[in-house]
């Protein structure tokens, strides 16, 4: 009988796994030196009443909605720059 030698294996070529790192995106919270400025702004029914107002002013006088609403919007907005 004849003898037969086993061959070693062959090695599977494996690829070298890397470890695997988490993408992630760096945010920089920073503050700027100058400091906020809050606008206040009237509400829809303020400037509804102050062109009303605005409105009975004029008394008949030549004028538009629009114009007395854009009015109020400006004196309303002028008043609470002020505060």
């Amino acid at each position: 009988m004849a003898r037969t030698t086993k061959k070693p294996a062959a090695k599977k070529a494996v690829a070298k796994r890397t470890p695997t790192t988490k993408r992630t995106t760096t945010v920089r919270k920073t503050q700027s030196k100058s400091t906020r400025t809050v606008v206040l702004l009237p509400t829809e029914e303020q400037i509804r009443m102050r062109a009303y107002a605005i409105y009975e002013r004029r008394n008949g006088a030549p004028g538009t909605p629009d114009g007395d609403w854009k009015l109020a919007e400006h004196e309303l907005r002028a008043e609470l720059a002020r505060r």
